[in-house]
């Protein structure tokens, strides 16, 4: 299945494409296995499968088995070819470096409409794919318009299956005990910077685990969090779409 995901805001319009395999945890689970049972160690049921790999890179990291490591990286990357393949992660600017107060909505809509233009262009997409758009409310004026175009441009045509996400429900996605959304609860006394460095910290880790970061190395320091909301809202739908299937 194809992703198109958007983090709508006022200013930068966070954007990834990527297909995943919705069939891809049993082979990753048994690549696992594979190693854990040459070290006489059990694949921990009660963890994620990311931090199973995390944890069998570590033991192999050796030098007693870094032939093994070297092995298992490749198989490893081998098969996340196959399981994600990420396509496209920008962080589009909206008001083509403006001022928000500079930019009226005639403005913000044309520069939004060419970028999709460009958007769709590029990607060339041909698969039935999930669009993926954060929900805004009301109050937040500017982005729910950006919303409610992004809705417009992608309804009524049957590749496109648009699906519409709560803000919350990025925050269910995590990949280690460490990175919960409740840590970050503790640590920021804004929910707002709280979900931010959230879903920034997963992202980040997603990214390093499946040794993916250069796809995000011309993304600003200050943009990686539209992009984090952008691929983690997508992986949530990932996720319920893998229950479902189960």
């Amino acid at each position: 299945m194809f992703y198109l995901s958007f983090d709508c805001a006022n200013k930068s319009l966070g954007v990834s494409y990527f297909q995943y395999d919705l069939n891809s945890s049993v082979s990753l689970i048994k690549l696992c296995n594979n190693y854990y049972d040459m070290l006489n160690i059990e694949y921990d049921v009660n963890s994620s499968i990311l931090n199973n790999i995390k944890r069998l890179k570590l033991k192999l990291k050796t030098k007693e088995l870094i032939s093994k490591y070297i092995k298992f990286l490749i198989e490893l990357n081998k098969l996340l070819d196959s399981v994600i393949d990420i396509r496209y992660l920008d962080v589009i600017n909206l008001l083509n470096d403006r001022k928000t107060k500079n930019v009226n909505i005639i403005d913000r809509s044309v520069c939004l409409k060419t970028k999709l233009l460009y958007i769709d262009s590029l990607l060339n997409i041909s698969n039935q794919t999930t669009v993926v758009i954060e929900y805004q409310m009301n109050c937040n004026d500017k982005s729910r318009t950006i919303y409610n175009q992004l809705i417009y441009h992608y309804s009524c045509i049957n590749k496109f299956i648009v699906k519409v996400i709560a803000p919350a429900f990025k925050n269910k996605i995590y990949f280690s005990e460490e990175l919960k959304h409740n840590k970050f609860i503790q640590i920021y006394r804004s929910n707002y910077i709280a979900n931010k460095k959230h879903t920034s910290a997963n992202f980040i880790y997603f990214m390093n685990v499946f040794d993916k970061s250069e796809l995000i190395s011309h993304i600003k320091k200050k943009n990686i969090d539209d992009i984090s909301d952008s691929f983690i809202q997508a992986l949530y739908i990932v996720k319920q779409s893998l229950i479902n299937n189960t």
